[in-house]
């Protein structure tokens, strides 16, 4: 995919204590599910031979995007300081006369990169919630929880008991042993709205190729974990994800939809939760979107934003103002749509 090599890629990568969305066998698993027929650009920086920063991006044209999508929780430059970021995004800008358009940018970070003399516009898309576990359990439950939803919990889990033992897992399996338990955890992911809505793992080959990739590769460094709660032997909820550095890192969950209402995606959360925090876990990122659900346990949202960095040129001027344009109108058009729900 490049000229840095994986190993040392990957050296960077534990130096700079990065997370699993900016490895190698991250994007590799990218490019084949979502970029096969491309190859992807990678701008690296090196100080006396050694590497020290390292960017990803794809080829649109006489424009360089990030290599991400809306599977991509976050994107990111590894580098191990602010001058070797800014040098990745320079070189990008240098190698793309239309431009650079970054996203899933956590909170505007590479906007801070941006070479001198460029023009940048930057949109939110999201806000993504995250737990931090500093304080004990019950003092965060009874924070972040009512009594009556707590009350209400307890009885969707009396209510799941009553057709089977319930059980919450958390696994941490070995390479040779996900495939039986990422069928059961896709199957119960697209038995609802997400399999109608086409928005299922499974409902793509894509990204049915992309998310057995990352799991995979995941459980080759010891990250996957894979969290379900079971009815007996049946799974009603299922949550895929990474575990790196005291951060449990929520990638893709669902429930079964004929348990709905009984809660069961709330359920495995609440368990999860607990036992991120009696296990000494340093933060829990709920990825995804600020949901309320979501928002009912976050301490804080992170900014997941879009970063266009154009040249001043006479063409990147040009799209620079129309892109200040569309933001003024969304941002005019956002009280129409909030009074209109």
């Amino acid at each position: 995919m490049s000229t840095v090599g994986v190993e040392e890629w990957e050296q960077l990568a534990r130096e700079t204590v990065a997370e699993p969305w900016v490895w190698p066998g991250w994007f590799d698993a990218w490019a084949k599910a979502f970029a096969p027929r491309e190859e992807l650009v990678v701008h690296s920086v090196r100080v006396e031979g050694r590497l020290r920063g390292v960017g990803v991006f794809r080829r649109r044209g006489r424009r360089l995007e990030a290599a991400a999508n809306v599977h991509s929780p976050w994107w990111g430059v590894i580098a191990t300081d602010g001058e070797a970021r800014k040098r990745v995004i320079a070189d990008a800008v240098a190698d793309a006369p239309a431009g650079v358009v970054l996203r899933q940018v956590r909170n505007g970070a590479e906007a801070h990169a941006v070479p001198d003399g460029c023009l940048t516009v930057r949109r939110v898309r999201e806000q993504a919630p995250f737990v931090r576990a500093a304080a004990d359990w019950g003092s965060y439950a009874d924070e972040r929880i009512t009594r009556h939803q707590r009350l209400e919990i307890e009885r969707c889990k009396r209510r799941l008991g009553e057709a089977g033992t319930l059980r919450y897992e958390w696994l941490a399996p070995s390479p040779d042993a996900i495939e039986p338990l990422l069928d059961e955890g896709f199957r119960v992911e697209a038995s609802g709205w997400k399999a109608r809505a086409g928005t299922a793992i499974d409902s793509q080959p894509a990204t049915a190729t992309f998310y057995r990739e990352i799991a995979r590769w995941a459980a080759t460094k010891g990250w996957l974990r894979l969290g379900f709660l079971r009815v007996g032997t049946r799974p009603v909820a299922f949550e895929l994800a990474f575990e790196q550095e005291g951060v449990v890192s929520l990638v893709k969950g669902g429930y079964d939809e004929s348990a709905a209402r009984f809660g069961p995606g709330i359920v495995l959360l609440r368990d999860l939760l607990q036992d991120a925090f009696e296990r000494g876990v340093r933060e829990i990122d709920l990825l995804g979107s600020s949901e309320p659900y979501k928002l009912r346990w976050a301490h804080g949202t992170r900014e997941r934003s879009e970063v266009a960095v154009l040249p001043a040129t006479p063409r990147g001027v040009a799209e620079y103002l129309a892109r200040r344009v569309v933001l003024r109108a969304r941002s005019a058009a956002r009280p129409l749509l909030r009074l209109r729900r």
